[in-house]
Order: structure tokens, then sequence, then C-alpha cells
């Protein structure tokens, strides 16, 4: 950013010039130099305006640039929200929102950064979001697992000596089956034994 001051009376030399910068930097980095002198001062500014008068009104020149000093990227940050069950599962809908600040210079660009819905089941929807300013590119990526159906689950007899008219004859033991085409199980019902007479058990 630049910013020049020229107002000057003909056949007059101006005295040495005392300036008044005001405003704001994003961030309040950078550094002012008097291009004259090439002096640097660290300042918070932006030279918005400029003045340099003595007592008869007459107005010196001069020249200010100040230089914003951004070595970082932005910053990415993820807020998704969703049921979160085991094993970094969703159990519902999940949107996945972005917010990117750079406290030094403006934010030139962003890609893929606007809200998204996962509303449908999978394995692992990865979503990135891409930001660019003065400092550099920078990324973040999430990777969302959704999956809202319930297992399914079955036992079945694995040990017995069976008689007739479907009595057993002996021990029994029954083991139960799950079934998660997705996510997977991640546990079972233990096997299960009846060792004595019953008319029926459960």
């Amino acid at each position: 950013y630049s910013q020049a001051l020229s107002l000057t009376a003909a056949g007059y030399t101006p005295p040495s010039p005392v300036f008044s910068l005001t405003g704001t930097l994003p961030g309040g980095l950078g550094f002012l130099t008097d291009t004259l002198s090439g002096t640097p001062t660290v300042v918070g500014s932006f030279p918005l305006t400029a003045k340099a008068v003595d007592a008869n009104g007459f107005a010196a020149t001069q020249a200010y640039t100040l230089a914003v000093n951004d070595t970082t990227a932005p910053v990415i940050t993820p807020a998704i929200t969703g049921t979160l069950g085991a094993n970094g599962w969703y159990t519902s809908d999940v949107t996945v929102s972005w917010t990117v600040v750079d406290n030094e210079s403006t934010v030139t660009s962003q890609l893929n950064c606007t809200s998204t819905s996962i509303t449908a089941d999978t394995s692992g929807t990865a979503l990135t979001c891409q930001a660019t300013s003065s400092g550099g590119t920078t990324s973040q990526t999430v990777t969302i697992k959704r999956d809202t159906a319930a297992p399914t689950a079955s036992s079945a007899v694995t040990t017995g000596t069976l008689g007739s008219n479907g009595w057993y004859v002996s021990d029994v033991t029954v083991t139960t089956i799950g079934s998660d085409a997705l996510s997977g199980i991640s546990s079972c019902t233990a096997a299960q034994t009846v060792s004595s007479d019953t008319t029926g058990t459960s």
C-alpha cells in the first residue's frame, strides 16, 4: 500500500515534513518506510492521510510505503455437526462447515469451503477446504463416515444333540451371529448354554 502527498508552492522551499498517519492495517502488522531517509519504522497503521505544513500554511511532499509482513497461510478450522456413534461413525446426517482466518493479510481465494451436508451412508467421504492469502496456500481435509442402518442379528445352535420333535437330549449352545456390510460389527452377545431341562427357553 502507498500514498503520496504533493502540495508545494511555486518558488518556495518547504520545511522538513511532519506527518500524521491514521488507519488500521489488518492484523496490525507491517513496517512504514521513509523513502527519503530510508529509515524503517514499525507501525500498525495504514497511511490514509499524510500532512506536512509549516506555520505559513505551506506544505511539503513526502512518500511512504507500507508493506504487510505475512509469512503464514490462512488458518482453516472445520466444524462438524451430527450424531457421532462408535469408532468415528456418524449415525445421522452430517454437516461440515469451515472457518477461514488470516490475521495478517486478506484471504484472496477459497476453494470448496462452503458448508456441505452428508445425507447418505458412506464408508468415508473426504471434504477439503483450500484457502490462499499473501502468506501462502493451505488446505484442511476431514473424512466423514456415516452408517444409519442397524446391523442384523441371528442365532444358531452350534452344539447339542437333537432328538425327536425339536427336543434336545443334551446341553445346547446357542451362538449369536451379527452382520453389518458398512461399518462392521463391534460386539455380539456371547454364546449361551442351556444345561437344564426346560419346556422352552428363549
